[in-house]
Protein backbone atom coordinates (compact mmCIF):
# COMPACT_ATOMS: atom_id res chain seq x y z
CA UNK A 1 0.00 0.00 0.00
CA UNK A 2 1.42 3.40 -1.03
CA UNK A 3 0.33 6.46 0.99
CA UNK A 4 0.61 9.92 -0.59
CA UNK A 5 -0.91 12.78 1.36
CA UNK A 6 -4.38 11.73 2.45
CA UNK A 7 -4.72 9.13 -0.31
CA UNK A 8 -3.83 5.42 -0.22
CA UNK A 9 -2.86 3.57 -3.38
CA UNK A 10 -2.90 -0.22 -3.58
CA UNK A 11 0.13 -1.09 -5.71
CA UNK A 12 -1.23 -4.62 -6.08
CA UNK A 13 -4.32 -3.30 -7.86
CA UNK A 14 -2.13 -1.05 -10.04
CA UNK A 15 -0.05 -4.08 -10.98
CA UNK A 16 -3.23 -6.02 -11.81
CA UNK A 17 -4.41 -3.22 -14.12
CA UNK A 18 -1.07 -3.02 -15.94
CA UNK A 19 -0.91 -6.81 -16.27
CA UNK A 20 -4.43 -6.89 -17.73
CA UNK A 21 -3.54 -4.14 -20.19
CA UNK A 22 -0.60 -6.25 -21.36
CA UNK A 23 -2.71 -9.43 -21.46
CA UNK A 24 -5.61 -7.92 -23.40
CA UNK A 25 -3.75 -5.63 -25.81
CA UNK A 26 -0.20 -7.08 -26.02
CA UNK A 27 1.35 -3.62 -26.58
CA UNK A 28 3.98 -3.85 -29.34
CA UNK A 29 7.12 -3.04 -27.38
CA UNK A 30 9.64 -5.53 -28.78
CA UNK A 31 10.60 -5.56 -32.48
CA UNK A 32 8.89 -8.36 -34.41
CA UNK A 33 7.93 -10.28 -31.28
CA UNK A 34 4.40 -10.52 -29.96
CA UNK A 35 4.65 -9.15 -26.42
CA UNK A 36 2.05 -11.67 -25.31
CA UNK A 37 4.63 -14.45 -25.57
CA UNK A 38 6.92 -12.53 -23.19
CA UNK A 39 4.01 -12.07 -20.80
CA UNK A 40 3.26 -15.79 -20.93
CA UNK A 41 6.86 -16.75 -20.08
CA UNK A 42 6.88 -14.27 -17.20
CA UNK A 43 3.55 -15.67 -15.94
CA UNK A 44 4.69 -19.28 -16.24
CA UNK A 45 7.78 -18.56 -14.14
CA UNK A 46 5.71 -16.75 -11.48
CA UNK A 47 3.24 -19.64 -11.29
CA UNK A 48 6.00 -22.24 -10.94
CA UNK A 49 7.81 -20.44 -8.12
CA UNK A 50 4.99 -18.65 -6.25
CA UNK A 51 1.69 -20.39 -7.04
CA UNK A 52 2.59 -24.06 -7.33
CA UNK A 53 0.05 -25.29 -4.78
CA UNK A 54 -2.82 -23.05 -5.88
CA UNK A 55 -2.17 -23.84 -9.55
CA UNK A 56 -2.61 -27.54 -8.85
CA UNK A 57 -5.92 -26.76 -7.16
CA UNK A 58 -6.96 -24.50 -10.03
CA UNK A 59 -6.50 -27.35 -12.50
CA UNK A 60 -8.82 -29.47 -10.35
CA UNK A 61 -11.54 -26.83 -10.67
CA UNK A 62 -14.58 -27.91 -12.69
CA UNK A 63 -14.29 -25.01 -15.14
CA UNK A 64 -10.62 -25.70 -15.84
CA UNK A 65 -11.15 -29.45 -16.24
CA UNK A 66 -14.13 -29.01 -18.55
CA UNK A 67 -12.26 -26.42 -20.61
CA UNK A 68 -9.33 -28.74 -21.27
CA UNK A 69 -11.48 -31.83 -21.70
CA UNK A 70 -13.69 -30.06 -24.23
CA UNK A 71 -10.76 -28.64 -26.17
CA UNK A 72 -8.80 -31.90 -26.02
CA UNK A 73 -11.60 -33.79 -27.77
CA UNK A 74 -11.73 -31.13 -30.48
CA UNK A 75 -7.94 -31.01 -30.87
CA UNK A 76 -7.64 -34.77 -31.33
CA UNK A 77 -10.12 -34.53 -34.18
CA UNK A 78 -8.62 -31.39 -35.75
CA UNK A 79 -4.99 -32.52 -35.54
CA UNK A 80 -5.93 -35.92 -37.05
CA UNK A 81 -7.56 -34.09 -39.96
CA UNK A 82 -4.50 -31.85 -40.32
CA UNK A 83 -2.17 -34.87 -40.49
CA UNK A 84 -4.31 -36.44 -43.21
CA UNK A 85 -4.34 -33.12 -45.04
CA UNK A 86 -0.53 -32.83 -44.91
CA UNK A 87 -0.05 -36.41 -46.09
CA UNK A 88 -2.42 -35.88 -49.01
CA UNK A 89 -0.63 -32.68 -50.01
CA UNK A 90 -3.85 -30.62 -50.24
CA UNK A 91 -2.38 -27.53 -48.62
CA UNK A 92 0.97 -25.85 -47.99
CA UNK A 93 2.62 -26.76 -44.69
CA UNK A 94 2.69 -23.13 -43.50
CA UNK A 95 -1.11 -23.15 -43.19
CA UNK A 96 -0.98 -26.06 -40.75
CA UNK A 97 1.89 -24.55 -38.76
CA UNK A 98 -0.13 -21.35 -38.41
CA UNK A 99 -3.10 -23.35 -37.11
CA UNK A 100 -0.96 -25.09 -34.49
CA UNK A 101 0.53 -21.74 -33.45
CA UNK A 102 -2.95 -20.28 -32.90
CA UNK A 103 -4.13 -23.38 -31.04
CA UNK A 104 -1.12 -23.18 -28.71
CA UNK A 105 -1.95 -19.59 -27.79
CA UNK A 106 -5.66 -20.29 -27.18
CA UNK A 107 -5.27 -23.55 -25.23
CA UNK A 108 -1.95 -23.05 -23.41
CA UNK A 109 -0.79 -19.45 -23.20
CA UNK A 110 -4.08 -17.59 -22.71
CA UNK A 111 -5.57 -19.91 -20.04
CA UNK A 112 -2.30 -19.83 -18.08
CA UNK A 113 -2.40 -16.03 -17.97
CA UNK A 114 -6.13 -15.93 -17.20
CA UNK A 115 -5.74 -18.45 -14.37
CA UNK A 116 -2.84 -16.44 -12.96
CA UNK A 117 -5.02 -13.30 -12.91
CA UNK A 118 -7.72 -15.12 -10.92
CA UNK A 119 -5.22 -16.65 -8.50
CA UNK A 120 -3.55 -13.27 -7.99
CA UNK A 121 -6.89 -11.73 -7.01
CA UNK A 122 -7.58 -14.59 -4.62
CA UNK A 123 -4.11 -14.45 -3.07
CA UNK A 124 -4.53 -10.75 -2.28
CA UNK A 125 -8.08 -11.27 -0.95
CA UNK A 126 -9.63 -8.97 -3.54
CA UNK A 127 -13.38 -9.10 -3.95
CA UNK A 128 -14.66 -10.58 -7.18
CA UNK A 129 -15.44 -7.08 -8.38
CA UNK A 130 -11.76 -6.09 -8.47
CA UNK A 131 -11.23 -8.10 -11.64
CA UNK A 132 -13.87 -6.38 -13.81
CA UNK A 133 -12.80 -3.07 -12.23
CA UNK A 134 -9.21 -3.71 -13.33
CA UNK A 135 -10.36 -4.74 -16.83
CA UNK A 136 -12.23 -1.43 -17.12
CA UNK A 137 -9.16 0.48 -15.93
CA UNK A 138 -7.06 -1.29 -18.55
CA UNK A 139 -9.64 -0.21 -21.12
CA UNK A 140 -9.38 3.37 -19.87
CA UNK A 141 -5.60 3.29 -20.38
CA UNK A 142 -6.25 2.27 -23.98
CA UNK A 143 -8.85 5.05 -24.24
CA UNK A 144 -6.14 7.58 -23.35
CA UNK A 145 -4.10 6.37 -26.33
CA UNK A 146 -7.17 6.60 -28.55
CA UNK A 147 -7.95 10.16 -27.45
CA UNK A 148 -4.35 11.26 -28.01
CA UNK A 149 -4.05 9.58 -31.41
CA UNK A 150 -7.47 10.58 -32.71
CA UNK A 151 -7.05 14.13 -31.44
CA UNK A 152 -3.53 14.79 -32.69
CA UNK A 153 -2.28 13.66 -36.14
CA UNK A 154 1.29 14.23 -34.99
CA UNK A 155 0.98 11.99 -31.94
CA UNK A 156 -0.77 9.34 -34.03
CA UNK A 157 1.99 9.41 -36.64
CA UNK A 158 4.67 8.93 -33.95
CA UNK A 159 2.88 6.08 -32.18
CA UNK A 160 1.93 4.29 -35.42
CA UNK A 161 5.51 4.73 -36.62
CA UNK A 162 6.76 3.14 -33.42
CA UNK A 163 4.27 0.26 -33.68
CA UNK A 164 5.20 -0.36 -37.32
CA UNK A 165 8.76 -1.05 -36.17
CA UNK A 166 7.86 -3.19 -33.17
CA UNK A 167 4.55 -4.89 -34.02
CA UNK A 168 4.93 -8.58 -33.26
CA UNK A 169 3.09 -9.85 -36.30
CA UNK A 170 3.74 -6.89 -38.57
CA UNK A 171 0.93 -7.78 -40.96
CA UNK A 172 -1.41 -4.96 -39.93
CA UNK A 173 1.18 -2.33 -40.75
CA UNK A 174 2.67 -3.95 -43.83
CA UNK A 175 -0.78 -3.93 -45.45
CA UNK A 176 -1.90 -0.56 -44.09
CA UNK A 177 -3.56 1.78 -46.59
CA UNK A 178 -4.25 5.51 -46.36
CA UNK A 179 -7.98 4.68 -46.12
CA UNK A 180 -7.40 2.43 -43.10
CA UNK A 181 -5.01 4.90 -41.50
CA UNK A 182 -7.68 7.62 -41.55
CA UNK A 183 -10.30 5.40 -39.89
CA UNK A 184 -8.34 2.94 -37.73
CA UNK A 185 -4.99 2.70 -35.92
CA UNK A 186 -6.03 4.81 -32.95
CA UNK A 187 -4.86 2.41 -30.25
CA UNK A 188 -1.65 0.97 -28.83
CA UNK A 189 -2.11 -2.74 -29.40
CA UNK A 190 -0.63 -5.66 -31.31
CA UNK A 191 -4.05 -6.26 -32.89
CA UNK A 192 -5.64 -3.21 -34.47
CA UNK A 193 -8.27 -4.96 -36.56
CA UNK A 194 -11.83 -6.09 -35.75
CA UNK A 195 -10.81 -8.26 -32.79
CA UNK A 196 -9.73 -5.08 -31.00
CA UNK A 197 -13.31 -3.87 -31.34
CA UNK A 198 -14.61 -7.20 -30.05
CA UNK A 199 -12.60 -6.86 -26.86
CA UNK A 200 -13.10 -3.15 -26.26
CA UNK A 201 -16.80 -3.41 -27.06
CA UNK A 202 -17.15 -5.95 -24.25
CA UNK A 203 -15.14 -3.73 -21.90
CA UNK A 204 -17.41 -0.78 -22.71
CA UNK A 205 -20.52 -2.78 -21.82
CA UNK A 206 -18.77 -4.24 -18.77
CA UNK A 207 -18.79 -0.70 -17.33
CA UNK A 208 -22.58 -0.69 -17.69
CA UNK A 209 -22.79 -4.06 -15.95
CA UNK A 210 -20.71 -2.70 -13.07
CA UNK A 211 -22.90 0.41 -12.88
CA UNK A 212 -25.98 -1.78 -12.55
CA UNK A 213 -24.51 -4.28 -10.10
CA UNK A 214 -21.80 -2.46 -8.21
CA UNK A 215 -21.45 1.34 -8.33
CA UNK A 216 -23.24 3.84 -10.54
CA UNK A 217 -20.06 5.82 -11.20
CA UNK A 218 -18.97 3.21 -13.76
CA UNK A 219 -21.71 4.39 -16.09
CA UNK A 220 -19.69 7.55 -16.71
CA UNK A 221 -16.71 5.50 -17.87
CA UNK A 222 -18.77 4.13 -20.77
CA UNK A 223 -18.49 7.09 -23.18
CA UNK A 224 -14.71 7.20 -22.65
CA UNK A 225 -14.33 3.44 -23.15
CA UNK A 226 -16.63 3.61 -26.19
CA UNK A 227 -14.14 5.85 -28.01
CA UNK A 228 -11.75 2.92 -28.50
CA UNK A 229 -14.07 0.73 -30.62
CA UNK A 230 -15.59 3.82 -32.25
CA UNK A 231 -12.24 5.06 -33.59
CA UNK A 232 -10.90 1.61 -34.48
CA UNK A 233 -13.57 -0.95 -35.36
CA UNK A 234 -17.27 -0.80 -36.20
CA UNK A 235 -17.43 -4.38 -34.94
CA UNK A 236 -16.72 -3.03 -31.48
CA UNK A 237 -19.60 -0.56 -31.73
CA UNK A 238 -21.94 -3.46 -32.48
CA UNK A 239 -20.49 -5.58 -29.64
CA UNK A 240 -20.92 -2.77 -27.12
CA UNK A 241 -24.60 -2.38 -27.98
CA UNK A 242 -25.22 -6.15 -28.07
CA UNK A 243 -23.73 -6.78 -24.61
CA UNK A 244 -25.45 -3.69 -23.21
CA UNK A 245 -28.82 -4.83 -24.58
CA UNK A 246 -28.44 -8.31 -23.07
CA UNK A 247 -27.30 -6.94 -19.70
CA UNK A 248 -30.21 -4.49 -19.59
CA UNK A 249 -32.81 -6.90 -20.92
CA UNK A 250 -33.67 -8.54 -17.59
CA UNK A 251 -34.53 -5.27 -15.86
CA UNK A 252 -36.29 -3.89 -18.92
CA UNK A 253 -38.53 -6.94 -19.23
CA UNK A 254 -39.42 -6.60 -15.56
CA UNK A 255 -40.05 -2.87 -16.18
CA UNK A 256 -37.29 -2.04 -13.74
CA UNK A 257 -37.02 1.75 -13.55
CA UNK A 258 -33.26 1.67 -13.09
CA UNK A 259 -32.72 -0.24 -16.33
CA UNK A 260 -35.06 2.09 -18.23
CA UNK A 261 -33.15 5.03 -16.78
CA UNK A 262 -29.84 3.59 -17.99
CA UNK A 263 -31.27 2.96 -21.46
CA UNK A 264 -32.35 6.61 -21.67
CA UNK A 265 -28.93 7.68 -20.43
CA UNK A 266 -27.16 5.51 -22.99
CA UNK A 267 -29.22 6.99 -25.82
CA UNK A 268 -28.40 10.53 -24.72
CA UNK A 269 -24.69 9.75 -24.32
CA UNK A 270 -24.66 8.10 -27.74
CA UNK A 271 -26.09 11.24 -29.33
CA UNK A 272 -23.48 13.42 -27.60
CA UNK A 273 -20.61 11.13 -28.66
CA UNK A 274 -21.88 11.01 -32.25
CA UNK A 275 -22.08 14.80 -32.45
CA UNK A 276 -18.55 15.16 -31.07
CA UNK A 277 -17.12 12.55 -33.46
CA UNK A 278 -18.92 14.06 -36.46
CA UNK A 279 -17.28 17.37 -35.69
CA UNK A 280 -13.84 16.05 -34.72
CA UNK A 281 -13.34 13.30 -37.32
CA UNK A 282 -15.76 13.18 -40.29
CA UNK A 283 -13.88 10.18 -41.74
CA UNK A 284 -14.67 7.99 -38.73
CA UNK A 285 -18.23 9.33 -38.47
CA UNK A 286 -19.08 8.52 -42.09
CA UNK A 287 -17.29 5.15 -41.90
CA UNK A 288 -19.32 4.06 -38.85
CA UNK A 289 -22.54 5.46 -40.30
CA UNK A 290 -22.14 3.68 -43.64
CA UNK A 291 -21.27 0.37 -41.99
CA UNK A 292 -24.21 0.49 -39.60
CA UNK A 293 -26.53 1.26 -42.51
CA UNK A 294 -24.98 -1.64 -44.42
CA UNK A 295 -25.63 -3.97 -41.49
CA UNK A 296 -29.26 -2.88 -41.53
CA UNK A 297 -29.43 -3.73 -45.24
CA UNK A 298 -27.38 -6.93 -44.75
CA UNK A 299 -24.68 -5.43 -46.94
CA UNK A 300 -26.79 -5.20 -50.08
CA UNK A 301 -25.60 -2.59 -52.53
CA UNK A 302 -22.72 -1.43 -50.34
CA UNK A 303 -19.88 -3.85 -50.95
CA UNK A 304 -17.61 -1.25 -52.49
CA UNK A 305 -17.88 1.31 -49.70
CA UNK A 306 -18.16 -0.59 -46.41
CA UNK A 307 -16.29 -3.38 -44.69
CA UNK A 308 -19.59 -5.09 -43.83
CA UNK A 309 -20.68 -4.91 -47.44
CA UNK A 310 -17.39 -6.50 -48.46
CA UNK A 311 -17.95 -9.19 -45.86
CA UNK A 312 -21.27 -10.14 -47.48
CA UNK A 313 -19.57 -10.88 -50.81
CA UNK A 314 -20.14 -14.45 -51.97
CA UNK A 315 -16.38 -15.03 -52.06
CA UNK A 316 -16.32 -15.00 -48.25
CA UNK A 317 -18.93 -17.73 -48.04
CA UNK A 318 -17.56 -20.45 -50.29
CA UNK A 319 -17.57 -23.87 -48.61
CA UNK A 320 -16.16 -27.29 -49.60
CA UNK A 321 -18.18 -28.76 -52.47
CA UNK A 322 -17.59 -32.33 -51.34
CA UNK A 323 -20.42 -33.21 -48.88
CA UNK A 324 -18.08 -35.24 -46.64
CA UNK A 325 -15.58 -32.38 -46.48
CA UNK A 326 -18.39 -29.95 -45.69
CA UNK A 327 -19.58 -32.12 -42.80
CA UNK A 328 -16.22 -33.29 -41.43
CA UNK A 329 -13.70 -30.71 -42.68
CA UNK A 330 -10.57 -30.75 -44.81
CA UNK A 331 -7.92 -30.22 -42.13
CA UNK A 332 -7.05 -26.70 -43.32
CA UNK A 333 -8.68 -23.30 -43.40
CA UNK A 334 -8.73 -20.66 -46.15
CA UNK A 335 -6.98 -17.74 -44.51
CA UNK A 336 -4.31 -15.73 -46.33
CA UNK A 337 -1.61 -18.43 -46.16
CA UNK A 338 -3.82 -21.13 -47.74
CA UNK A 339 -2.11 -21.32 -51.12
CA UNK A 340 -4.43 -22.33 -53.93
CA UNK A 341 -7.65 -21.33 -52.14
CA UNK A 342 -9.65 -18.11 -52.20
CA UNK A 343 -9.07 -16.14 -49.00
CA UNK A 344 -12.07 -15.73 -46.68
CA UNK A 345 -12.32 -13.64 -43.51
CA UNK A 346 -15.29 -15.15 -41.61
CA UNK A 347 -14.46 -17.57 -38.82
CA UNK A 348 -17.52 -19.68 -39.70
CA UNK A 349 -16.18 -20.25 -43.22
CA UNK A 350 -12.68 -21.09 -42.01
CA UNK A 351 -13.92 -23.40 -39.27
CA UNK A 352 -16.09 -25.38 -41.69
CA UNK A 353 -13.10 -25.80 -44.00
CA UNK A 354 -10.90 -26.84 -41.06
CA UNK A 355 -13.20 -29.15 -39.05
CA UNK A 356 -16.48 -29.32 -40.93
CA UNK A 357 -20.00 -28.41 -39.92
CA UNK A 358 -20.00 -30.93 -37.06
CA UNK A 359 -16.75 -29.59 -35.62
CA UNK A 360 -17.93 -25.99 -35.95
CA UNK A 361 -21.19 -26.72 -34.14
CA UNK A 362 -19.22 -28.54 -31.44
CA UNK A 363 -16.91 -25.50 -30.98
CA UNK A 364 -19.77 -23.04 -30.51
CA UNK A 365 -21.70 -25.45 -28.27
CA UNK A 366 -18.55 -26.00 -26.20
CA UNK A 367 -18.14 -22.25 -25.62
CA UNK A 368 -21.83 -21.92 -24.75
CA UNK A 369 -21.73 -24.58 -22.04
CA UNK A 370 -18.34 -23.61 -20.58
CA UNK A 371 -19.37 -19.93 -20.33
CA UNK A 372 -22.73 -20.90 -18.84
CA UNK A 373 -20.87 -22.98 -16.27
CA UNK A 374 -18.58 -20.06 -15.44
CA UNK A 375 -21.58 -17.74 -15.13
CA UNK A 376 -23.28 -20.09 -12.67
CA UNK A 377 -20.06 -20.36 -10.66
CA UNK A 378 -19.73 -16.58 -10.49
CA UNK A 379 -23.31 -16.06 -9.30
CA UNK A 380 -26.87 -15.61 -10.48
CA UNK A 381 -26.33 -11.98 -11.43
CA UNK A 382 -23.61 -12.92 -13.90
CA UNK A 383 -25.54 -15.32 -16.12
CA UNK A 384 -26.64 -12.70 -18.67
CA UNK A 385 -23.13 -11.24 -18.88
CA UNK A 386 -21.64 -14.64 -19.68
CA UNK A 387 -24.38 -15.35 -22.18
CA UNK A 388 -23.51 -12.03 -23.83
CA UNK A 389 -19.86 -13.16 -24.05
CA UNK A 390 -20.97 -16.23 -25.99
CA UNK A 391 -23.20 -14.18 -28.30
CA UNK A 392 -20.28 -11.85 -29.04
CA UNK A 393 -17.98 -14.77 -29.83
CA UNK A 394 -20.46 -16.26 -32.30
CA UNK A 395 -21.21 -12.85 -33.84
CA UNK A 396 -17.52 -12.18 -34.30
CA UNK A 397 -17.20 -15.44 -36.21
CA UNK A 398 -19.30 -13.81 -38.93
CA UNK A 399 -16.66 -11.10 -39.28
CA UNK A 400 -13.42 -12.89 -38.53
CA UNK A 401 -11.71 -15.87 -36.90
CA UNK A 402 -12.04 -15.84 -33.10
CA UNK A 403 -9.91 -18.88 -32.30
CA UNK A 404 -6.53 -17.14 -31.88
CA UNK A 405 -4.96 -14.70 -29.44
CA UNK A 406 -6.75 -11.34 -29.69
CA UNK A 407 -8.29 -8.74 -27.32
CA UNK A 408 -11.79 -10.19 -27.62
CA UNK A 409 -10.84 -13.73 -26.70
CA UNK A 410 -8.46 -12.43 -24.02
CA UNK A 411 -11.31 -10.64 -22.23
CA UNK A 412 -13.56 -13.69 -22.70
CA UNK A 413 -11.03 -16.16 -21.26
CA UNK A 414 -10.18 -13.77 -18.43
CA UNK A 415 -13.84 -13.70 -17.36
CA UNK A 416 -14.20 -17.43 -18.05
CA UNK A 417 -11.59 -18.33 -15.43
CA UNK A 418 -12.47 -15.47 -13.08
CA UNK A 419 -14.60 -17.69 -10.77
CA UNK A 420 -11.27 -19.18 -9.61
CA UNK A 421 -10.81 -15.89 -7.76
CA UNK A 422 -13.93 -16.45 -5.64
CA UNK A 423 -13.16 -17.63 -2.12
CA UNK A 424 -15.38 -19.85 0.00
CA UNK A 425 -16.87 -16.85 1.82
CA UNK A 426 -17.96 -15.27 -1.45
CA UNK A 427 -19.30 -18.59 -2.72
CA UNK A 428 -21.31 -19.07 0.46
CA UNK A 429 -23.01 -15.74 -0.13
CA UNK A 430 -23.90 -16.99 -3.64
CA UNK A 431 -22.39 -13.83 -5.14
CA UNK A 432 -25.60 -11.80 -5.16
CA UNK A 433 -23.68 -8.73 -6.37
CA UNK A 434 -24.72 -6.22 -3.77
CA UNK A 435 -21.43 -4.39 -3.92
CA UNK A 436 -20.45 -5.19 -0.33
CA UNK A 437 -17.56 -7.52 -1.09
CA UNK A 438 -14.03 -7.23 0.21
CA UNK A 439 -11.71 -4.71 -1.37
CA UNK A 440 -14.54 -2.61 -2.79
Amino acid sequence: MLIMGNHRYDLGKLYLTIYLFAFIFAPPLIPRLNFFHVLFLYTFIILVFQYRVTVNKAFQNRITKKFYLGYSLLLVYVISSMVLCIVSGKINLMNEITQLYRIFMVVIEMPVCAIYIALYCRKHSYSYFELPKAIIKAGLIQAVFTILMAGSPGIKARIVGFMSRTNGDGGSFLNMSAWEYARRYNAFSDNLQDALGWGTGIITALALFMALRYKKKYFWAMPVLFLVPLFNSVTGVVMAFVVSAIVLSAGFLRRNFQSIKYIAGLLMLSVVVILIVRSANPFVYNWVKQNLLAIGKLGQGSSSSTSFGHLMNNSNWQFPENPLEFLFGTGHNVMGDAAGYHHADPGITNNIWLMGLFGTIYLYAFWFFILRKAGSEAGKGFMRLYFALWVCLVLFEIKGLSNFYNPGLAVTECLLFSPLAIGRADRAKNMTLTGSGRGA
